[in-house]
């Protein structure tokens, strides 16, 4: 107990200390602020296969975040890994001037070797290549993509996009569907509820590569037995009702298959469990 004092003591005098360094009040505006949350931020990152890592500083304005290279053997030394400038001026050329294009933000992913960024911007699929500091799109459709993923090495995306499987090789530049029988209740390469909530830690990614980037394993879930919840949305001005299965205690699960297919020949083998 007598340790415990001091330390709440401690921190309770550090919004005092920042407000006098700062010369002015902590108030609940500050505290919602760019500012207030990148105080104790660290380096976003990414190691990479030849050992070295890929940082990006969110405490810097978001005009000023780039990307850069650190190898442990150069201790100090960060190398500029894009012109940010270039970058800006190619996402602005593909999806035109808004607040969202001003700044590069971290990616969905990078390649094993550190030479492409994923995105999805308007519901559709960018790549930037680091190197050309240049944007590229690789899906424009009405319906959205999601859950996109480089192939471990670095020549294809898999993505989802209307609960159905599909990857673009960026060598041949041509896009393929895996999967057909995504609807409303079947979901393939993408969790259920449940599934992103106590299973996959909010995440939804309900497919893997191989290792040699020819395949893919994912899950098929049927949610056609889960009972039905309604919701209301309070926050916009017009309240919204949410519809979404949901488990309850004592009812039905969805039902989950595992299934592998190759790239090149997408017939799906199930998976005994």
């Amino acid at each position: 107990m007598n340790r415990i004092i001091p330390f709440l003591l401690i921190l309770s005098l550090i919004p005092r200390v920042y407000s006098e360094q700062r010369k002015e009040k902590i108030t609940v505006e500050w505290i919602q602020s760019d500012e207030a949350n990148t105080i104790a931020a660290v380096h976003q990152y990414q190691w990479l296969d030849n050992n070295t890592a890929i940082l990006f500083d969110v405490r810097q304005p978001k005009e000023e975040r780039t990307f850069q290279k650190l190898d442990p053997r150069k201790a100090g030394e960060l190398t500029p890994l894009v012109n940010k400038e270039k970058a800006i001026a190619s996402l602005q050329r593909n999806i035109g001037h808004e607040d969202s294009t001003k700044y590069l933000v971290w990616p969905i992913a990078f390649d094993s070797n550190g030479e492409q960024a994923l995105y999805i911007y308007k519901k559709d699929i960018f790549i930037l290549d680091l190197a050309s500091s240049e944007f590229r799109r690789i899906t424009e459709t009405e319906s959205a993509e999601k859950s996109p993923r480089f192939s471990p090495d670095g020549s294809k995306v898999a993505f989802v996009r209307e609960n159905d499987i599909y990857v673009y090789d960026l060598i041949k530049n041509r896009e393929t569907r895996l999967t057909r029988d995504g609807s409303e209740n079947i979901l393939n390469g993408t969790v259920s509820w449940v599934y992103w909530e106590e299973i996959f830690g909010r995440q939804d990614i309900g497919y893997w590569w191989s290792d040699d980037s020819k395949a893919l394993v994912f899950l098929q879930t049927d949610e056609s037995p889960v009972t039905k919840m309604h919701y209301v949305d309070f926050k916009p001005v017009e309240p919204r009702l949410i519809t979404q299965r949901y488990p309850k205690t004592g009812t039905d699960n969805p039902i989950v298959k595992v299934g592998v297919m190759e790239v090149a020949h997408p017939r799906i083998k199930w998976v005994k469990l």
